[in-house]
């Protein structure tokens, strides 16, 4: 017979609190679902009644075997599973059944139900120990029931948060998207050259900062990851502006969740790179791959990341140069890698297949 290895004492730990939590959380969802006659005492009272009559009938089997001196040893259990599975009137209809027939039939004198004498003593202790089970068992249902009335309220109070969050968060991208699109159709009221188009420059950057704002979060609140938030905020400015023939690839090897004072510069300089992409790499229907990778990076010793946004399209210019460039979006790009403590370039990129590489450089901060 072979054996296998035998699993380390780490590994039985593991399994033994594994299948303590199981059977714990068992016993809550069971303990929840007690009383089962909560506040209904015509089913309680017959329920605790019957168990009681049972109990009895144990009883009476085991007198020829037990000694004397046990008049209760079937109906301090009796009235404990009443109390617990049928509530309030259930242990109080079992005690009660139960001390009639525990003096009556095994308490001395049997026949009567005369307290004098040792049979009050024998009788009031089987009262009190009763009344401490049901009154015990009572106030754990009653605070179990108040916990979970208490984590109901809290479960609708987070989605009603969470309702509102999103909801908020709708109205906030829908009001930006409303703005840039008033700015764009004042844009072309406009009759001078330059100033037309800067109106459609801030028209589309408003616009860009709703899209911003509508992929920051999840739908319940919680910050998204670096990776899903630039994901989705490139797929719909592609969408949006290009005529269907521009695919994206995401090259995510390092991901981060950061916090929004980094997040929305990064969100801008990434948007930017991409309507840059768009509107000067690509000719309209022949289309290309615009491929934005996201990989860790040390700056100046400190953990970062490095944001790289490329396209296969025909590239810059002889002898482009962002410090010498008009652009106010690369500007502006640079401007807000700056602020992030890192740096923003954009060159030709290497291969035969051309096209233009911009690359966004910055820390990490502490809360990332």
């Amino acid at each position: 017979m072979i054996i296998g290895p035998l699993p380390s004492a780490a590994n039985v730990t593991k399994r033994i609190k594994a299948m303590d939590g199981g059977f714990v959380y068992l016993l809550q969802r069971v303990f929840r679902r007690l009383p089962l006659a909560g506040g209904r005492p015509l089913l309680a009272v017959p329920a605790g009644l019957a168990i009681t009559a049972v109990a009895f009938a144990l009883r009476m089997a085991l007198d020829s075997e037990l000694p004397s001196g046990f008049p209760y040893v079937t109906f301090f259990p009796a009235v404990v599973i009443s109390a617990v599975l049928f509530g309030l009137w259930g242990g109080i209809s079992s005690a009660v059944l139960g001390f009639l027939l525990a003096r009556w039939y095994f308490v001395a004198p049997v026949g009567s139900l005369s307290m004098a004498g040792g049979a009050g003593w024998a009788m009031g202790l089987y009262v009190f120990v009763v009344v401490v089970d049901i009154i015990a068992i009572h106030s754990a249902q009653v605070a179990m029931g108040s916990l979970d009335r208490e984590r109901q309220r809290n479960r609708d109070l987070a989605e009603s948060r969470q309702l509102l969050f999103h909801e908020l968060q709708h109205r906030v991208g829908n009001n930006l998207q409303m703005v840039g699109s008033l700015l764009s159709l004042q844009g072309r009221r406009v009759a001078d050259g330059p100033a037309r188009e800067a109106v459609a420059e801030a028209a589309r950057r408003v616009q860009l900062v709703g899209k911003i704002q509508r992929t920051l979060y999840e739908p319940e609140g919680s910050q998204r990851s670096l990776s899903v938030m630039l994901e989705e905020l490139v797929r719909d400015i592609v969408a949006s502006g290009s005529d269907g023939t521009v695919s994206v690839r995401m090259d995510v090897q390092h991901d981060a969740v950061i916090g929004a004072e980094q997040s929305i510069p990064v969100a801008l300089i990434v948007g930017e790179a991409v309507s840059n992409a768009l509107e000067h790499g690509f000719t309209p229907g022949e289309g290309g791959t615009i491929t934005v990778a996201v990989a860790g990076h040390r700056l100046d010793g400190a953990g970062g990341l490095r944001i790289t946004v490329s396209d296969d399209g025909r590239g810059l210019t002889e002898g482009f140069t962002l410090e010498g460039s008009t652009s106010l979006g690369l500007r502006i790009a640079r401007s807000l890698a700056g602020s992030l403590g890192g740096s923003f370039v954009v060159v030709r990129a290497d291969g035969a297949g051309g096209g233009t590489l911009a690359t966004l450089d910055f820390p990490l901060t502490a809360t990332a």
